[in-house]
């Protein structure tokens, strides 16, 4: 029970002497034989205090993660770059578990549903010891692998799939340059002798290879879904709404150019008096009297055009 409650997160609760605490966080850092109490560190407090057991309830929020548990960490959104990477627990913040990332030698701040506790190679036969072989397919293209022991301790993500993908990108019809990677994956599925039926693999990147496939016996096959065209297809940013089209005569203000002989036309009104499709562009014949332009051609876009309301139709065309 001692060497339980030493490095786990657990919850003050019960204190008569100091019942502000009750309801606090804190994490056991050592348990004092002699006097049978846990020195704890309640959150947002410095000194340890000496706690009897029965002041103290393990925190089930935090799923058996105590100091110094070896985990990998999975499912961020915001940190994608972080899944699969194996972390170990160095502290507490509320309900977050501070890790140590091993590759980053990083510390984040991450909650316990981001983390799942690493899995211990097993030293069975057949486990982690020796390389294991696979079969890979994917659209009716195989391909068999053989997972170094090595590489059976990384994520079956990066051990067996990722090589898989390479070699599928080259293998297709025409080739796919840059080659696909494991995002493009919807679903995975894996198959062995002995199975009674398919087992579906969602969280590629949280398990070893060699968690992954130390129970399965004889043949291994692995078959990959990948996502539609239509969901790897970078998203387009929605366009504007081209304005509607202008009917010839329609009345219209010249506005928005930015050219130094166009600028002198903004403001002016005028009638659309033909469309040039080649170039995308109404003629407008300047009707605003009493300026050096009036009676002139002028060729606009769209959008340097505004027709003019019922109101503004009877009002002086004058500038």
């Amino acid at each position: 029970m001692t060497d339980k409650l030493v490095g786990a997160r657990v919850r003050i609760d019960g204190l008569q002497a100091r019942p502000e605490l009750n309801g606090s966080l804190g994490v056991v850092q050592s348990h004092n034989e002699e006097t049978g109490r846990y020195n704890v560190i309640v959150d947002d407090m410095r000194d340890e205090l000496a706690l009897k057991v029965a002041a103290l309830t393990v925190a089930e929020e935090f799923a058996g993660i105590t100091l110094d548990t070896k985990v990998r960490i999975a499912c961020l959104e915001k940190m994608p770059e972080l899944n699969g990477k194996v972390a170990t627990v160095s502290g507490f913040q509320g309900d977050r578990c501070v890790v140590y990332v091993d590759d980053l030698k990083e510390t984040v701040a991450l909650k316990r549903e981001a983390l799942v506790i690493a899995q211990e190679a097993s030293h069975s036969k057949g486990s982690a010891s020796e390389p294991r072989t696979v079969r890979v397919e994917c659209n009716g293209i195989m391909l068999k692998l053989t997972v170094s022991p090595k590489q059976l301790q990384k994520p079956f993500a990066d051990a067996v799939l990722k090589p898989f993908l390479k070699a599928y990108s080259k293998k297709v019809d025409p080739p796919i340059e840059p080659p696909l990677d494991t995002s493009s994956i919807r679903q995975v599925t894996i198959d062995s002798d002995g199975q009674r039926s398919l087992q579906v693999m969602n969280d590629i990147h949280i398990y070893s290879a060699a968690a992954v496939l130390e129970n399965l016996e004889g043949d291994v096959d692995v078959d990959v879904f990948l996502k539609s065209e239509e969901d790897l297809a970078p998203k387009e940013a929605p366009k504007e709404a081209a304005p509607p089209p202008l009917p010839k005569d329609a009345r219209v203000l010249i506005h928005g150019l930015n050219s130094e002989a166009g600028k002198a036309m903004n403001g002016l009104k005028g009638r659309v008096t033909g469309y040039n499709a080649g170039k995308g562009r109404y003629d407008v014949t300047v009707e605003s009297k009493k300026c050096d332009h009036y009676g002139k051609v002028v060729s606009c876009r769209a959008f340097n055009l505004r027709e003019l309301g019922p109101k503004e139709l009877f009002e002086d065309w004058e500038v």
